[in-house]
């Protein structure tokens, strides 16, 4: 029994329709990995989702042209979304859950090292504010109880 050339061909198209979804979302992930460690404004992702979406209304315009000679097919079209959530499924999620815990690390470990390096500083500036503090601080302030003595300062009684 010998498959028809037509049967061939849908096949063909259902297979790479599936296989661009893939790839469409392989592209997205890198966009949104980009995003996530340097950041955007808003209308920068705006102009980036526009131009991706731009890229995949011609990737799929470009398959169907080829390979069913510009006809639209309803399984082609999802075949391509069946793709895009199968890779996002069992891919991108387990990797941007990955990618998150790996940048929070990072941001850890650096707000660590900078926050040990801004309290020694500020502990260095404040070692020395305190002691000028309390040299000016009156004894009477200090919160000893009682009277000094005359001889010592050493103060005596008190509760």
């Amino acid at each position: 029994m010998e498959v028809s050339g037509e049967v061939y061909s849908q096949a063909r198209l259902l297979s790479q329709s599936f296989l661009l979804g893939i790839w469409l979302m392989i592209c997205y992930d890198i966009l949104r990995i980009s995003r996530f460690f340097l950041g955007r404004n808003r209308w920068l992702v705006g102009l980036e989702d526009l131009i991706y979406w731009m890229y995949v209304c011609f990737s799929v315009f470009d398959l169907l042209f080829r390979l069913n000679d510009g006809v639209l097919r309803g399984f082609a079209v999802t075949a391509v979304f069946l793709g895009m959530a199968v890779y996002d499924r069992i891919v991108s999620r387990n990797m941007m859950k990955v990618l998150q815990k790996f940048f929070n690390r990072i941001k850890i470990k650096h707000y660590k090292r900078k926050n040990r390096r801004s309290r020694s500083r500020a502990d260095s500036k404040r070692g020395d504010e305190n002691e000028a503090q309390e040299e000016t601080v009156p004894d009477a302030q200090t919160g000893q109880m009682g009277e000094p003595d005359d001889l010592d300062r050493n103060y005596s009684g008190g509760a």
